[in-house]
């Protein structure tokens, strides 16, 4: 098998050109292998979560936690902020109304959580 054939004539039409099995059959069968294993692969490169993969290569960090160092006339302090309670405030408030995204919502969502206790 030289590289020029295989090029020429696939490799699946290498195989079945050389070894007898010109079939409709084994092309059935090698063909249905092919899809099986394409969409395998997909299925499992679509599972894995990249937005998390690659924000924790880039960033080292947890990105959904804001960190604001406060100093005030007496001492100093930090406040946390976790993006996670943002937004399931933000999805409930979405909710209630009637699954549409404004301005308002959101707004509402981030007074809510600013005054509380536990940000």
């Amino acid at each position: 098998m030289s590289f020029t054939e295989v090029m020429y004539k696939g490799f699946l039409g290498y195989y079945l050109g050389e070894t007898g099995t010109q079939s409709g059959l084994a092309f059935l069968m090698l063909s249905a292998l092919g899809f099986l294993v394409v969409v395998l692969a997909s299925y499992l490169l679509g599972s894995c979560n990249f937005a998390i993969i690659i924000s924790g290569k880039l960033f080292k960090e947890d990105i959904l936690e804001v960190v604001v160092p406060v100093t005030g006339e007496k001492d100093s302090y930090t406040v946390s902020i976790k993006m996670e309670k943002v937004v399931a405030e933000i999805a409930k408030n979405i909710k209630n109304n009637h699954n549409k995204l404004e301005y308002r919502t959101i707004v509402q969502a981030l007074t809510k959580i600013f005054n509380s206790n536990d940000i």
